[in-house]
């Protein structure tokens, strides 16, 4: 076939000899337009073969030869050029598998075991790694599959039906069926195994349907129970052998077989038996994504100061749960710190029943227009901090914004219900005379004058004369101690006090020695202290508020923080039925119609019908000021920077950090875009 004329050779060589022409005899010209018309000849009816453009070079010149290799090299350069920009721009890190992580942790494990582990946040963390759920809560917090493949609920809300994954493994290999699912309820439901989720299922009933089905069935509607699935489920053939007596007792505790990510490679002791790290390694058998991070290790410390010395030193890549004073020690340079929004808030709880005073309503509102609780919140926490004004927090379930609190903060307001409710100012000079007055009064009664005989003897009246002057004595010991302390109880800027029928408006916080707490129980006793409120700070060690002070409510007013359930359910913080000792309802709270609210929340199948009662009861709780919300505290974790990969944002428990464990990383590759 006849070629196109940009192909022919015989064409481009006469437009070339154009372009570059140079004298030359006409020989030459001669000889070399036959070798041309030769060439073209022989393959005048196709494309040249391989062996004839090996010769090509031969019939250009110098001058076209330096030309096209000019041209070449653009050519080159440009497909460079064009290349690297689209790879530039087109390009993504991606986490590759590998790597090391290693986490402090204070204090030590005891049961690496989900039926103990919510007792201990370091058997907690463990847990979470070794074991997994029905379901799980993703980075969102959002409920998901984890071992279950799929539910469904019957319309009265108390059959649950859960089909598991298929081929479900244990990490050491055994099938993971129904059967497993149901001797976990068993066992916490066993009384001697004495598990503390054992309220939680005492009203659930098993039935296996197969090896992937089975049902739960509720006593009663119950819409948070979905969530409690997430608690990990535990192998019958590892425990069955072992007695629920025996459970808490068996050394299987501290070497889980579980279905979680991760799984136990060492541990290691130190010369007294105290487990020091643990070493995990990833679970081949685990049903969702397998992790990048192919070793993690956590160290355990007796306290926060030989932690975060470890992570100064990087002898460990982080650390959670980071005071907030100690947030400025951090170096970011090396360190990221995230700053996870959790389900806890923190509150003045007020307790009329142990304080009188705290009945009357048009205190309490008072007391809350008293307080900046938005500067409140920046001056001590920052960003690391929610100022919020209700027992319901962001995006958990049935949240509902209220009123702003900075519109609350009203001075003139807090001093006009002071005097509505009958509260006159006095000053500091009055305060100190009448309350000194009133409580050497009160000394006097509880330590009455003695008393002389009508008809005494000499030896009663010389006994009375020697009692009278001790009596004497002790009295101005005790009106010294009176004026002492009222130095002490009246800050030089209180500038006056609230008086009514002879008492002082006087009120006492109690709060936990930490110092969070702390700071933030100076800035509202100067704020209270600025409309005529004396106060005073009871500072109680956190290890025994719970013994000491919560179980009987010993408190005019407590500074505490509480943790809502999964799903934000304020039932066990407000329904009247837990004012009883032991109970977490800290105000000592009773209103009928918020108890049935929160009662039918609970039963409502609806999520519109859950959200509408919780935003009424809310509205209870907004009305009647029980309490003064503050702010919801901030979980502070360090990590060292080469650590990837963590898009938690918000904890339920401190726990929830480990969520998304299998997309961190250390290690990466380049990769394209999707």
């Amino acid at each position: 076939m006849q070629l196109p004329f940009f192909l022919n050779l015989f064409w481009w060589k006469q437009r070339l000899s154009h372009l570059f022409k140079k004298p030359s005899s006409p020989l030459t010209t001669l000889y070399k337009n036959l070798d041309l018309r030769l060439v073209n000849h022989v393959r005048s009816g196709g494309m040249p073969s391989w062996a004839q453009m090996r010769h090509f070079s031969e019939f250009l010149s110098a001058r076209e030869k330096k030309h096209l290799r000019i041209c070449l090299l653009i050519i080159t350069l440009s497909v460079f050029v064009i290349s690297g920009n689209y790879l530039w721009t087109h390009h993504t890190i991606k986490p590759a598998r590998g790597g090391e992580y290693t986490e402090g942790i204070i204090g030590t494990p005891n049961f690496i075991n989900p039926l103990f582990s919510s007792l201990n946040p370091v058997d907690a963390d463990l847990t979470k790694l070794t074991y997994s759920g029905l379901f799980h809560f993703d980075e969102n917090l959002v409920l998901k599959p984890a071992l279950a493949e799929r539910y469904e609920i019957d319309k009265d809300g108390k059959t649950y039906r859960i089909f598991l994954k298929k081929d479900l493994k244990w990490s050491d290999g055994e099938p993971l069926t129904a059967d497993d699912a149901g001797f976990t309820i068993e066992r916490i439901q066993d009384t001697d195994a004495h598990s503390p989720l054992i309220l939680l299922f005492q009203n659930v009933s098993f039935d296996k349907i197969n090896d992937q089905e089975f049902t739960l069935t509720l006593k009663d509607a119950y819409a948070p129970f979905i969530n409690f699935l997430t608690v990990g489920i535990i192998p019958q053939h590892v425990w069955q052998e072992i007695t629920p007596a025996n459970t808490r007792l068996s050394t299987t505790n501290l070497k889980p077989v579980g279905s979680g990510p991760y799984m136990v490679q060492t541990l290691s002791k130190d010369e007294t038996g105290v487990i020091r790290s643990y070493t995990l390694k990833p679970n081949d058998n685990f049903s969702g994504d397998a992790p990048f991070i192919k070793k993690l290790t956590f160290k355990f410390f007796p306290d926060f100061t030989s932690a975060f010395d470890a992570l100064k030193t990087r002898q460990i890549n982080g650390l959670g749960h980071i005071p907030f004073a100690d947030l400025k020690k951090i170096n970011t340079k090396t360190n990221s710190v995230f700053s996870f929004e959790t389900s806890q808030y923190t509150a003045l709880f007020f307790n009329p029943s142990t304080q009188p005073i705290l009945k009357d309503k048009k205190i309490r509102t008072a007391l809350l227009n008293a307080l900046n609780r938005g500067a409140l919140v920046q001056n001590i926490f920052g960003a690391h901090a929610n100022s919020i004004n209700g027992p319901l927090l962001e995006e958990l379930f049935g949240f509902k914004p209220t009123t702003d609190t900075a519109a609350l903060y009203n001075i003139q307001s807090a001093n006009q219900l002071f005097a509505d409710a009958g509260w006159k100012k006095i000053s500091q000079e009055e305060r100190a005379e009448g309350g000194q007055e009133n409580q050497l009064s009160a000394w006097v009664k509880k330590n009455p004058q003695p008393a002389l005989p009508r008809r005494a003897t000499a030896k009663q009246k010389a006994m009375f004369e020697e009692q009278f002057s001790a009596w004497q004595k002790h009295k101005e010991d005790a009106q010294t101690k009176i004026a002492e302390d009222a130095k002490k109880t009246a800050p030089p800027s209180q500038l006056f006090f609230l008086q009514k029928n002879n008492a002082i408006l006087a009120l006492t916080i109690t709060v936990p020695r930490q110092d969070e707490y702390q700071k933030a129980a100076d800035a509202i006793a100067e704020a209270w202290r600025t409309v005529g409120v004396e106060v005073r700070i009871e500072t109680v060690e956190s290890n025994r508020i719970r013994t000491d002070v919560l179980k009987d409510k010993k408190y005019d007013v407590l500074l505490y923080s509480v943790i809502l359930a999964n799903d934000g359910d304020p039932y066990p913080l407000w329904h009247s039925s837990q004012i009883k000792s032991g109970g977490l309802n800290l105000s000592v709270f009773s209103n009928k119609q918020s108890d049935d609210l929160l009662v039918k929340a609970r039963a409502a199948t609806s999520f519109d019908d859950r959200r509408s009662f919780y935003q009424k009861f809310q509205a209870i709780l907004n009305e009647e000021i029980p309490a003064v919300f503050l702010y919801s505290p901030h979980y502070l974790y360090a990590m060292q920077s080469d650590v990837r990969g963590v898009p938690q944002t918000r904890l339920y428990t401190n726990d929830d950090r480990f969520n998304t464990t299998t997309s961190w990383f250390t290690k990466t590759r380049w990769g394209l875009k999707q």
